[in-house]
């Protein structure tokens, strides 16, 4: 008998070292646009989706609340440049689609535009903006400074609502069929 509980408490013993060494799927996914450490980098075919398909992520992830600038850190990538309090951090993208990221904070310290310069392979033109994320609306700017259009992130009925600002390359003109190169994030707390 005290050999038959022996050898059932060698068989436990041993599930639950297998179940703490084995390896576990994350309780949360990473982003569709993740690519771990080592991995080629991606680009994006031109007027591909995935840009879009990124753009709509990260609006929806920057309405969330509560938000820290290590949660943007973590989703997007480290920080190589801190610029001040008052100034950006520039942060070192993940994701190959992406050229520079920037992130600027409010008084308090927490994330309130995150700025995105897409690698030419993948931008989408300002039409296929407008079809993603509906009207825009035309923000003048200096006199021979890059064309920029605002725009509505959907609602995601959080604490936090986003606009998007897309920025044409300077001298483009203001056409559908002009890519945009920039797209950044703005955070606005919901006004009801």
């Amino acid at each position: 008998m005290r050999r038959a509980l022996g050898a059932v408490a060698t068989v436990i013993a041993g599930v639950a070292v297998a179940a703490c060494s084995s390896p576990r799927e994350p309780s949360v996914p990473p982003p569709a646009n993740f690519a771990p450490p080592g991995t080629p980098e991606r680009t994006a075919p031109a007027g591909d989706s995935s840009m879009l398909d990124v753009v709509r992520d990260l609006s929806r992830f920057f309405a969330t609340a509560p938000l820290t600038v290590d949660d943007v850190v973590v989703r997007l990538g480290p920080v190589d440049r801190d610029n001040g309090r008052h100034g950006s951090l520039e942060l070192r993208a993940k994701d190959g689609r992406l050229t520079r990221v920037q992130l600027f904070r409010d008084a308090a310290g927490a994330p309130y535009l995150l700025s995105l310069d897409l690698a030419e392979s993948g931008r989408p033109t300002l039409a296929a903006l407008r079809a993603a994320f509906g009207p825009t609306r035309d923000m003048r700017t200096e006199l021979g400074a890059a064309p920029e259009y605002m725009m509505q992130a959907p609602d995601t009925h959080q604490a936090f609502t986003v606009a998007l600002i897309a920025r044409l390359a300077e001298g483009a003109p203001r056409a559908d069929t002009s890519p945009v190169v920039n797209v950044t994030l703005r955070r606005d707390e919901r006004v009801e």
